[in-house]
């Protein structure tokens, strides 16, 4: 009896280990730059509802190349309840326990500042055991789970690292074509370059791929990876969890590498026969309103300042399905652009946007289409690129005060011509400082505008002009009728123009002062200190004059 209970006990211990070691389904770590050479570092992880709970705490222990003290980065959960990231249409289904019939995930989020001095290179790792018991296409000794992210921070003293927003556990249906984009962006604006890579299972050791997949061919052979928007595509032949890894190297625009981060999802296929999921690689953009020129099925070609909508159109095979579509990225890619659609299936999407001069050139929105299929809806991610393309601008009119002279700056081109269509000509050295510079200084004697030409080549817009209006110059005499005073005994300001017409008046701040828009003013001073005013005179045709009393 003694021995049964013994084996049993045995049994239950081997059991609730096996249970309580299996959980992990993805993850990746990034930082933003938050200046003085502090970061603030992020992880995001994923579980498997039928495994243990999430950790409450995790630390990277970061390495570098430098030979400089390694810190301890200490990351608090960001929230002790996670959000379930389970593809159904009632997420109540799911992270249920063991024996819930439909997969469940839920995301967690750690968090933590660090300093970390400049260096080429730090790396940031962690990992755990173990992953979820349902993968299939990696061996039973590959089991433990670890993620890496680096930083080059001698090349960029503030990088911002590459982040996902692509879900992280994907559901697809068994014998359907599949497509998914990872929705990764950065925040400065860096080139980015997708490459698959192995799944690890410490900092230095890849996971085995068991009998039939390996790095190129992860999930069934004909697995593709756009390197350049990363987006997969696939058509699954086994039922199970596949894990998928990449890794995303971000380029300054000098073309040298700032970090690289990596991104481990599960990919996760079941058996929905009946239903065939939409299909994004049909669809294609037209009806361009605005400016803007389609330069390939799902690529859009703009230049700097240019405001357009577009429209793209996406079909369901199941005539009865509804279809909704979003972005995982679109504000964090175009800020100010909208998406919106009509229809149930097909729909017409339309996506709109006014270009901001100095935009980074490539732009890669992410998109989801789902149907309404329950308990799992079949959703196909894909990815439009937005192409800006640089145009020549020039700073916005001045007015400025004959004998004056006002800086004026030149972008999008690396040679500039100036000329002057209209006004004085220009003489450099005497009313314009450069005729062949991006920066020039302009001193004209009467209103002038000048054109700006660059070597800016590529279908936008290679000139622009800028008109400096000169208006007629005036002296004035500023008084104050002392410079110390006891608390509570008045000071007054004046400042009379010598040459008559109408000006305006504008005294800053306005503390303490009995009125602002006034040619005097008086300070009734409530408190000690020193105190310095700012008075703004304006003439009737623009000129503007300064000064400071105190």
């Amino acid at each position: 009896m003694k021995l049964k209970q013994l084996l049993l006990g045995l049994t239950l211990l081997i059991s609730g280990l096996s249970s309580y070691s299996s959980h992990l389904t993805g993850g990746n770590i990034y930082y933003d730059c938050i200046g003085a050479n502090q970061y603030r570092f992020w992880m995001e992880l994923t579980r498997d509802c039928s495994g243990i709970n999430a950790p409450s705490s995790v630390t990277i222990r970061p390495t570098n190349t430098c030979g400089l003290t390694n810190p301890v980065i200490s990351m608090a959960m960001v929230s002790s309840a996670g959000l379930n990231v389970s593809q159904l249409c009632d997420t109540s289904l799911a992270c249920t326990g063991s024996f819930s019939i439909y997969p469940g995930r839920k995301r967690y989020i750690y968090s933590g500042i660090v300093t970390l001095p400049p260096c080429n290179t730090w790396t940031f790792g962690w990992g755990s055991c173990c992953r979820n018991s349902s993968v299939v296409n990696l061996s039973t000794g590959s089991s433990s789970f670890y993620m890496i992210t680096t930083m080059n921070s001698a090349t960029d003293s503030c990088n911002n690292s590459v982040r996902y927003t692509g879900v992280q556990n994907p559901y697809f249906c068994i014998n359907s074509s599949a497509s998914y984009n990872f929705g990764a962006f950065d925040p400065d604006g860096d080139s980015l370059s997708y490459q698959l890579i192995a799944p690890l299972t410490s900092a230095t050791v890849s996971a085995t791929y068991a009998a039939g997949y390996s790095i190129t061919n992860p999930i069934n052979t004909g697995f593709t990876l756009n390197t350049t928007n990363g987006t997969i595509t696939f058509t699954p032949n086994t039922v199970g969890s596949f894990v998928v890894m990449i890794k995303v190297t971000e380029y300054d625009t000098a073309g040298n590498i700032v970090g690289t981060t990596m991104r481990d999802i599960q990919v996760v296929v079941y058996n929905c026969v009946a239903n065939i999921p939409p299909d994004p690689a049909t669809s294609f953009l037209y009806n361009v309103v605005g400016q803007g020129t389609v330069a390939g099925p799902k690529k859009l070609e703009v230049c700097e300042g240019d405001t357009f909508c577009v429209d793209f159109q996406l079909v369901d095979s199941n005539a009865g399905d509804t279809l909704k579509l979003w972005s995982t990225n679109l504000t964090s890619v175009l800020p100010g652009a909208t998406l919106t659609y009509t229809g149930i299936n097909p729909i017409t999407a339309t996506l709109c946007w006014t270009v901001p001069t100095g935009f980074s050139a490539i732009n890669n929105i992410s998109l989801i289409v789902s149907d309404d299929a329950c308990p799992i809806p079949a959703q196909a991610g894909f990815s439009i690129l937005i192409e800006v393309i640089k145009s020549t601008y020039v700073s916005p009119d001045v007015t400025i005060c004959l004998g004056d002279s006002t800086p004026l700056l030149a972008s999008g081109g690396s040679r500039f011509n100036w000329y002057t269509p209209v006004g004085p000509s220009i003489i450099v050295g005497t009313n314009f400082s450069c005729d062949t510079c991006a920066n020039v200084i302009a001193k004209p004697t009467a209103t002038t505008t000048y054109e700006v030409v660059s070597n800016l080549s590529g279908g936008c817009k290679n000139r622009d002009s800028v008109t400096v209006t000169v208006a007629p110059n005036f002296t004035y005499n500023l008084t104050q009728s002392g410079k110390a005073s006891c608390m509570m005994d008045s000071i007054n300001f004046n400042i009379t123009p010598i040459t008559p017409g109408t000006y305006t008046y504008l005294w800053s701040p306005a503390a303490m002062l009995t009125s602002t828009n006034t040619a005097s003013t008086t300070l009734n001073p409530t408190q000690s200190g020193t105190f310095n005013y700012i008075i703004r005179v304006e003439n009737a045709l623009g000129c503007v004059k300064t000064d400071t009393v105190s």
